[in-house]
């Protein structure tokens, strides 16, 4: 929500394409993040730009609809078996999480991209190429081995554009998930580092090395600095390291130094403003500002880039900009 006419993922990649180029290109959004109040301005802002979106609801079906919902109770079949490793039992920890429905909006979604992959089929819409924002998840998942089964000569691009913890097993597919088709048919990422990652599990998967969208030109050293040291904050989706990010910066500015350091502060862009407003409310003995424009507009003002868990790091180091962690 208050990001319908910011470019989030793709950020300046149309400044790059011909007008010929910019024409022949749709992006499919997910929302996330929304309650039923949100939508009527969402589709309004988005409307108006209808040349640049393809809304997967405008060709999904009831049946659609409740195939991906029924995936809730189709969970109840699977039984995983006793699986002991030292005092734990996996198989009970996994019926827990199922139990719990863990990952559920995803699968939801993974099952309506499929679905609309088989729609665009049946339409006998042609396509060229197709995207992916890339993290590995059920949406992921849903979308690759749709386009692959119903649009099996067309080429699929997945674009992962940062390192994600050694914890975030998808991020390091198994072989499995290739040969089944789950996998882009080339996976795209802005490094050498970040290839051999992605191949730790599966040596056999197609990666290859890209640029990043938002720098494509690098961000001038600032000199003459005149003013407060600007410190850009950007926070993580995860309201807990959010909670931890904006705790740690604040510790940092002490009370001598609050007129020569300002905090800004920036709020992942899916972030629910309601559960973000009690970190504003808690910064009263610091200099800081909530900014609600685009990271790279910040960026390019900032002097420093402090975070965690965030790739927000990485594109700062990557633009020039002094880092910490």
């Amino acid at each position: 929500p208050g990001q319908e006419k910011k470019d989030r993922y793709y950020a300046g990649v149309f400044e790059h394409l011909t007008p010929d180029e910019q024409t022949q290109i749709r992006l499919v959004p997910t929302f996330h993040g929304y309650v039923p109040k949100d939508f009527p301005t969402t589709l309004r802002l988005l409307a108006e730009q209808e040349d640049r979106f393809l809304f997967k609801e405008h060709y999904l079906g009831f049946a659609d609809y409740l195939h991906a919902l029924a995936h809730s109770l189709r969970l109840f079949a699977i039984q995983p078996p006793r699986m002991p490793v030292g005092p734990f039992d996996f198989g009970r920890l996994i019926r827990e999480e199922l139990g719990r429905f863990g990952g559920f909006e995803d699968a939801v979604h993974g099952f309506l991209n499929l679905a609309f992959a088989k729609r665009m089929r049946a339409l006998g819409a042609r396509l060229i190429q197709v995207v992916d924002w890339h993290e590995n998840q059920g949406r992921d998942r849903g979308w690759n081995y749709g386009f692959r089964l119903h649009f099996p000569d067309l080429p699929t691009v997945g674009y992962a554009p940062g390192s994600i913890s050694q914890w975030y097993l998808s991020a390091t597919p198994l072989p499995s998930e290739r040969k089944r088709g789950m996998l882009p048919d080339c996976l795209k990422v802005p490094g050498r580092h970040l290839a051999a990652a992605a191949r730790k599990r599966d040596p056999k998967l197609h990666v290859e090395t890209t640029g990043a969208f938002r720098f494509s030109k690098p961000v001038q050293v600032k000199t003459g600095k005149t003013g407060p040291l600007r410190a850009l904050v950007p926070l993580s989706y995860d309201l807990n390291l959010a909670n931890h990010a904006c705790r740690l910066a604040r510790s940092l500015v002490s009370p001598a130094a609050k007129e020569k350091i300002r905090l800004i502060f920036k709020p992942h862009p899916a972030a629910d403003p309601c559960r973000i407003g009690h970190l504003q409310a808690e910064g009263i003995t610091v200099s800081e500002t909530w900014s609600d424009r685009t990271f790279p507009e910040e960026l390019a003002q900032a002097d420093t880039v402090l975070g965690c868990w965030t790739t927000s790091l990485l594109e700062a180091v990557v633009a020039g900009v002094p880092a910490g962690i």
